[in-house]
């Protein structure tokens, strides 16, 4: 990919957003915890309405920071990882800024580079029209390490959907935990949907030992060939089954709600199989697998 020969400037509304952001007074965690309770919502910010506050065990996902004025929310997350960046990253997002704007461009990054993620930051503006597919106007940032210096490179400057926010509508939080058997389960948030090809128990809950089918999947005799689910959440461990080694994935299917073994499921797209946050930022920033 040709890279841009000189570092490049500009000055956008985005980045007076961004300065008065950061010019205010630093919060300890409660009061940011405080103020996030107190906030209007996220994903629709309506008067009254009280922000939900995601437990990420204070893992990758944790808000930080967030700031709401105006129709214009600003989330911040902790966000640690290393990736590659490759042809996935667009041109543009190549460059590396002081800021999580464009005013001061401190280096580009080449394709094949490792790079230190330390956060994210998703800025959304409910106050403009959204996309022909839904999706909120607005720009997803990621803090960076690179050459010993810290920046922000911008991975989506448009619209932010499912896809371009590895936390959209808060992705893997985690819900619960079940104990089932001598095992624990860790159940985290994650909602997209699977494809099924043979026959497969949907279980009451994830593992095989003491467990209740509720309902076998048929494909090709009871249901479709090519059964579609819609997943819930999938849980944090995995299990190997028949030498395949994955995730329970939780379902809703028909009238049924239950567990099912991933490893005998597929997606029917590109990019990785399951919306977790990791696997995505390494796909988005790197290269097709």
């Amino acid at each position: 990919m040709k890279k841009k020969a000189k570092l490049v400037s500009k000055a956008t509304g985005l980045g007076l957003l961004c300065i008065m952001f950061f010019s205010c007074k630093e919060k300890t965690s409660n009061q940011i915890q405080n103020e996030i309770q107190n906030q209007t919502s996220i994903s629709s910010p309506q008067k009254g309405m009280q922000e939900h506050i995601p437990n990420y065990a204070d893992g990758n996902g944790t808000i930080l920071s967030s700031f709401s004025k105006d129709g214009v929310s600003t989330i911040i997350r902790k966000c640690e990882m290393n990736v590659t960046i490759g042809q996935m990253l667009s041109e543009d997002g190549h460059t590396m800024y002081k800021d999580h704007n464009r005013d001061e461009a401190l280096a580009i990054i080449t394709d094949g580079d490792t790079a230190q993620i330390l956060q994210t930051c998703a800025i959304r503006r409910f106050n403009e029209p959204k996309s022909e597919w839904g999706s909120v106007s607005g720009e997803h940032w990621y803090k960076i390490k690179y050459e010993g210096q810290e920046g922000w490179i911008c991975s989506s400057d448009t619209f932010l959907g499912g896809m371009n926010d590895p936390y959209e509508n808060n992705r893997f939080e985690i819900l619960e935990t079940i104990s089932c058997g001598e095992k624990s389960w860790t159940v985290r948030k994650m909602e997209q949907m699977l494809s099924v090809w043979e026959n497969l128990n949907i279980r009451e809950k994830p593992g095989l030992n003491d467990n209740v089918v509720v309902y076998t999947i048929r494909p090709g005799d009871s249901d479709p060939t090519q059964t579609n689910v819609q997943t819930l959440a999938i849980t944090e461990e995995s299990d190997t089954i028949d030498g395949i080694t994955d995730r329970w994935v939780k379902i809703s299917y028909k009238e049924h709600e239950g567990w099912i073994f991933g490893g005998y499921t597929s997606a029917e797209r590109g990019g990785p199989r399951y919306y977790i946050p990791e696997n995505w930022i390494a796909f988005d920033l790197g290269d097709l697998p």
